[in-house]
């Protein structure tokens, strides 16, 4: 269960991106801490925000994470076994193509045991299941946060509508139907409001 877990968490750009532009970077590092990874084509994906003067702080906030937790940044080193799992993903999509970050977040998994974070589940989902890659996504992850006491459940209410504000596509059932739906699967008790 990924939520118990002390694999890697690979974050692809949508699901990192939510909470950037949230502004609560904070609730991944407080729910996975160290095991946080980001590939350097995610971070490629997220240096075009420089350009938009009303995103910048999303990638300062990114970049000072990324500076204090250097092993957090993860890169695909040509010719090495995950360059060749990320080249076979490459080749595999061509009928429904992959963004660079999405085949990165999926190689250095594969290669590393980890866990996909990545709310582009109509297309990330086919893979994950192909190669049995827990999946997870924003929604996974507010849930998470509170069931594990991170956040209380206003607190994550708050972010989830900041969240759908800022662009981040969740499900329309919000967060009372996101905790019904997946507190079960947590195997958790409401620990909060709900």
């Amino acid at each position: 269960m990924w939520i118990t877990s002390d694999n890697p968490v690979f974050f692809d750009t949508d699901c990192l991106s939510s909470f950037l532009a949230a502004r609560r970077l904070k609730v991944l590092v407080d729910l996975f801490g160290d095991r946080i990874r980001v590939p350097a084509e995610v971070v490629r994906e997220l240096e075009g925000l420089r350009y938009d003067p009303s995103s910048t702080y999303m990638l300062s906030s990114l970049m000072d994470f990324l500076r204090g937790n250097p092993q957090a940044r993860v890169v695909i080193e040509v010719g090495g076994d995950i360059y060749a799992v990320y080249q076979r993903l490459k080749a595999e999509s061509v009928a429904r193509p992959l963004g660079a970050g999405e085949m990165a977040v999926m190689a250095h998994a594969l290669q590393e045991r980890g866990i996909v974070a990545s709310n582009n589940l109509r297309d990330v989902k086919e893979f994950c299941l192909r190669y049995c890659l827990d999946l997870i996504c924003t929604e996974h992850i507010i849930v998470g946060a509170v069931a594990r006491n991170l956040i209380s459940y206003g607190a994550a209410k708050k972010t989830w509508h900041h969240m759908r504000i800022t662009g981040t596509r969740l499900p329309a059932y919000g967060l009372d139907g996101a905790w019904e739906r997946l507190a079960t699967r947590l195997q958790i008790a409401p620990t909060q409001d709900p």
